[in-house]
């Protein structure tokens, strides 16, 4: 009985589209499993068929990606980098977005490996908090190189894209305080995520620099969401105007665009009544408030250093260790964040 490409896969434990890849000597295979694949190749002195070389071609120009919020303005710009590089190297995207659940993540995963895709971009839906071994494995087991945008996956050592988030906080929250704040809210977003956590550490990081105390009650945790902005603020400005912040600073943008609403809501002007600084862009922003100090970065070229990225893993171009690429957010400085004239400085 002549030996398939089935049985090399199922002596070596990996899938039919790895196999393939290894006679092929096309697309990604991690150094073990092509040794796995080539060992039981010579022991059973397998000569593959026509239809077996030309498995690995089919689909071979796919790529997916798994995006949390295709409508968040930051996803939606590494989106069209990821497109744009795509587009020139003669791939075509399988785009699925998974909404946050770790289920859909999954079941995304399961289809993606029956389309034999060649590559995967990936913005975790699981939090830092609730990972494990057993979860990255499902990636760092993929018969097809991954790169992971903004979100780290830990316990694996996939290449990456992420943001300098603890710096890049410091800086904007060093840039109120030298403005005389001496009290500012923080709307901190979601702490079991990697960057809700590097960002607080920015954030207290520039009270320390400063030597200006900063209390517990000022950090508010939450989902990311224009609702939860919306929320706290609208709690923060429930209270006595005299215990009022002078400045309130958001962790994103959708948090941005929750706390610009409430803020609107109390007919309070920028920076007249209160100060404001947000980490990311979103460009409904401009028709709300065109004067906005933020922290901003070039999503698309996120995207496009993601896929360029995967694109030299796929063709086994890049180095053999992991990469890992760190975009540093700029500040752009736009008078939001001065000292409200209706409010006394303190010292």
């Amino acid at each position: 009985m002549s030996v398939t490409i089935k049985d090399i896969a199922s002596r070596t434990g990996v899938s039919m589209a790895t196999v393939s890849r290894v006679i092929n000597n096309s697309g990604y295979v991690s150094s073990e499993k092509r040794k796995l694949v080539e060992e039981a190749i010579a022991e059973f002195n397998f000569v593959p068929s026509a239809m077996a070389k030309g498995l690995s071609r089919q689909n071979s120009n796919m790529v997916g990606a798994l995006i949390p919020e295709i409508d968040n303005p930051f996803f939606s710009g590494v989106i069209h980098g990821i497109t744009e590089v795509c587009d020139k190297k003669n791939l075509n995207l399988i785009l699925c977005s998974t909404n946050e659940s770790p289920e859909r993540e999954q079941r995304f995963v399961r289809a993606l490996r029956e389309q034999r895709i060649c590559g995967l971009i990936v913005a975790s839906s699981v939090e830092e908090a609730y990972q494990n071994t057993d979860y990255a494995e499902i990636f760092q087991n993929m018969d097809c190189p991954v790169v992971l945008i903004d979100r780290n996956i830990l316990w694996s050592d996939l290449d990456g894209v992420f943001t300098e988030d603890a710096g890049a906080m410091t800086e904007l929250v060093s840039c109120l305080l030298n403005e005389g704040h001496r009290h500012i809210e923080y709307l901190a977003g979601s702490l079991n995520a990697g960057s809700g956590k590097k960002r607080l550490q920015g954030f207290y990081q520039a009270f320390s620099d400063h030597g200006v105390p900063c209390q517990e009650s000022w950090i508010h945790p939450s989902p990311y969401s224009s609702t939860e902005g919306y929320r706290i603020v609208q709690e923060i400005l429930s209270g006595p105007r005299a215990q009022w912040p002078s400045a309130i600073v958001t962790s994103n943008n959708r948090l941005s665009m929750g706390a610009l609403k409430s803020l609107s809501e109390h007919q309070l002007q920028i920076p007249d009544d209160i100060a404001f600084g947000g980490y990311d862009q979103l460009e409904i922003m401009e028709f709300l408030s065109g004067n906005l100090t933020l922290l901003e970065k070039d999503n698309a070229e996120i995207g496009r250093l993601a896929m360029q990225m995967l694109y030299e893993r796929m063709n086994e171009t890049a180095a053999s260790h992991r990469r890992s690429v760190i975009v540093h957010p700029h500040l752009v400085i736009r008078g939001s964040e001065k000292f409200p004239k209706n409010r006394e400085q303190q010292a």
